[in-house]
């Protein structure tokens, strides 16, 4: 039987620790708003929030004004025309090095840090580590997830560079005698521990209450008087538009329909959908667009509405962080995916998760075989 590493962690351990915290993504700044809100209740928490997520800049500035994390700063990194190019490498090495403070933001040369939050592998993270290593090279390293197959699928790694620039900058550091970024990473933290296959301490984050951090969401994000009259929600995927062939997800929300009532089906579209197929075909579509589904869902109480999808990971996501949850019909089954290897490979990600059944509650989930099941 596999072991884990796994801790839990009081808040008088966190008393008074410095904290720096990494989000590329709205997933990452959720969950840094709730390690704020618990296990880092009396630390000092700072966030550095990068341009990887649209809008970023806006949802920043809006946060620091709440006050609710010591610091908040704004990293602009892939919107800079030079970003990955040679130029900005080269640019990078001093910092890198440990030669140079920080580049990305002064703050970061005056801080100390006791821990490093992270979970993104990329040129920034190296950047800001060398940095903050070195105003504090006793300091550690952690990572948290950017979904539950942080912990165990494809997209989970412990860290290591394969590529020249970084290889050398790791080498070079070693000959340094300075520690990297992916030595030893400390803790890893996520809201279900057990899943994690990692070497780190894998630290339970608690689940979310919605009343005790929707506040934050909501002004950050700008949200007001959402409604969601429709029972039923289908979370669309690429089926329609990408890969070889279609797997007819526009045409099985048309069924849904059918059998929900028209009125009673609402599609969440795919951000990189633009056919317009969903809305030509009569079917109600989210107007929400410009709010992270994470947002959305942590600040209306879905727990009475039925998810729907065929192969989308979105109704894992901020489902899975609350205690209260909306039930999930996941309908792979209903359709033929054989022509389509991105929607099959999307489909194997979907079997992954609800594989890990006896360490995760995923009572509230089921695979369909008929899409008359969902009345049942």
């Amino acid at each position: 039987m596999r072991q884990f590493n796994m801790i839990n962690i009081k808040e008088s351990d966190m008393y008074m620790k410095s904290i720096l915290c990494l989000c590329n993504t709205y997933y990452q700044l959720v969950l840094a708003i709730q390690l704020k809100a618990t296990i880092f209740q009396n630390a000092n928490f700072d966030v550095i929030a990068s341009d990887h997520s649209r809008n970023m800049d806006q949802v920043t500035k809006k946060l620091a004004g709440l006050g609710y994390f010591r610091n908040v700063y704004f990293l602009e990194d892939i919107s800079k025309k030079n970003y990955g190019k040679k130029t900005d490498k080269l640019k990078r090495l001093p910092v890198m090095l440990g030669v140079s403070g920080s580049r990305i933001n002064p703050e970061l040369n005056k801080n100390i840090y006791d821990e490093f939050i992270y979970y993104n592998l990329q040129i920034p993270t190296l950047d800001i580590y060398a940095s903050i290593y070195k105003m504090n090279n006793n300091i550690k390293v952690s990572r948290f997830e950017e979904s539950i197959t942080s912990c165990f699928g494809s997209s989970f790694n412990e860290g290591s560079f394969d590529s020249v620039y970084y290889s050398f900058i790791y080498h070079v550091r070693k000959l340094a005698k300075k520690r990297n970024l992916t030595d030893d990473i400390y803790k890893f933290y996520c809201y279900y521990p057990k899943l994690y296959v990692g070497k780190a301490q894998a630290v339970g984050v608690p689940l979310i209450e919605r009343e005790k951090i929707n506040n934050v969401i909501a002004a950050i994000f700008n949200i007001k008087n959402l409604s969601y009259p429709q029972k039923y929600i289908f979370f669309a995927s690429v089926g329609d538009f990408e890969g070889e062939h279609e797997v007819g997800e526009v045409e099985t929300a048309k069924k849904i329909a059918e059998l929900v009532g028209y009125d009673n089906l609402l599609v969440k579209l795919h951000p990189r959908d633009a056919t317009g197929k969903f809305e030509k075909s009569g079917l109600s579509v989210d107007k929400n667009s410009t709010i992270p589904w994470e947002a959305i869902q942590l600040n209306y109480d879905f727990s009475n509405h039925v998810f729907l999808t065929i192969s989308s990971t979105s109704v894992f996501g901020v489902n899975l962080m609350l205690k209260k949850r909306a039930p999930v019909y996941i309908l792979y089954n209903t359709v033929d995916t054989s022509q389509n290897t991105v929607i099959q490979s999307a489909v194997d990600g979907v079997k992954d998760i609800l594989g890990h059944k006896e360490m995760v509650d995923l009572s509230n989930y089921k695979v369909l075989e008929s899409l008359e099941d969902i009345l049942k």
